[in-house]
């Protein structure tokens, strides 16, 4: 499938979609699973997704979905977050 990408092309992704928070992106379950948290300046967590099955965004198109719902969520808390858009690859 054209869209597909890389784990670490994804946790790469994942890591950079959610400036000026820092994103950790971690793949586990051996590389079947993902998880993310996004934290704040003081290092506490604003959101975490702790168990997101790799094969539902294993895509750009489904990893976009969840990084743009996820942002959403931060924005709707106040967050401001810097703009960003999926990489095309």
């Amino acid at each position: 499938m054209p869209d597909e990408i890389s784990l670490a092309r994804a946790i790469e992704i994942l890591e950079a979609a959610f400036a000026p928070f820092r994103c950790v992106a971690e793949a586990w379950d051996y590389d079947k699973k993902v998880r993310f948290r996004v934290f704040d300046a003081a290092d506490e967590p604003l959101l975490t997704f702790p168990s997101i099955v790799w094969r539902s965004v294993s895509n750009l198109d489904r990893l976009s979905t969840l990084i743009s719902e996820a942002r959403r969520r931060l924005e709707s808390e106040g967050m401001a977050l810097d703009t960003w858009s999926m990489p095309l690859r």
